[in-house]
């Protein structure tokens, strides 16, 4: 789903050398949680889903004037042209497998391999984290980045229905899920000198605001 979305780092590097529960601490969770490799193959994430966190976007951009959108791990599409595509200039980036059926879905959109964050108003990176072997691949691309706010979601771990309280994530496609309170805290750590803003929406989804100081 998003091997090789980050291509000019090196994930693995760091893993080797440290121990799981320094990991763990340094992503800001238990240091008895247990996290798992994903398994994305041939799961593919409905249409209907995080509809919530991009409508949440949406608002964030009204109230800004914001028009740029950059949405990565973009997925299906559908959700960033029917709710942004209309009024704003979206592109939405992901794989290179995912592309062709992009265009071919919505050819007057604009479509892209992820490979790093494009100039923008908008940054929107809607349950994309949860499936990186290492997410500060993504925060330090969200850090170099050149955008004005940014929204990052994440299901609530402890708010998921049947999931275990220390992991492994019930879905299969997820390495790792925070709490509302973890995630905050590691947002907090990987972007010092921005005001973040977190807050559940819906049943499950943990919503940043992320704004530079």
């Amino acid at each position: 789903y998003l091997e090789g979305m980050f291509p000019e780092l090196s994930p693995h590097a760091e893993r080797t050398e440290r121990s799981n529960t320094e990991e763990l601490a340094d992503f800001c969770l238990p240091p008895d949680y247990q996290d798992q490799p994903a398994n994305n193959d041939g799961l593919a994430v409905p249409d209907g889903a995080q509809e919530n966190v991009y409508q949440y976007a949406s608002n964030v951009a009204g109230q800004y004037g914001h028009s740029r959108i950059h949405d990565i791990g973009t997925g299906s599409g559908s959700k960033l042209v029917e709710i942004f595509g209309s009024w704003s200039d979206t592109i939405g980036t992901d794989v290179p497998e995912k592309l062709a059926r992009l265009r071919i879905r919505y050819p007057d959109h604009q479509w892209d391999h992820y490979t790093r964050v494009i100039d923008c108003d908008l940054l929107l990176c809607v349950d994309v984290i949860e499936h990186l072997d290492n997410p500060r691949e993504l925060t330090q691309h969200i850090r170099e980045g050149r955008w004005k706010h940014a929204v990052i979601s994440t299901p609530a771990r402890d708010l998921v229905p049947g999931n275990p309280p220390n992991g492994p994530p019930k879905n299969k496609r997820h390495c790792r899920e925070w709490t509302a309170d973890e995630f905050a805290a590691f947002l907090r750590e990987e972007f010092p000198g921005y005001c973040c803003d977190v807050r559940v929406l819906g049943q499950y989804n943990t919503v940043a605001t992320l704004k530079r100081i």
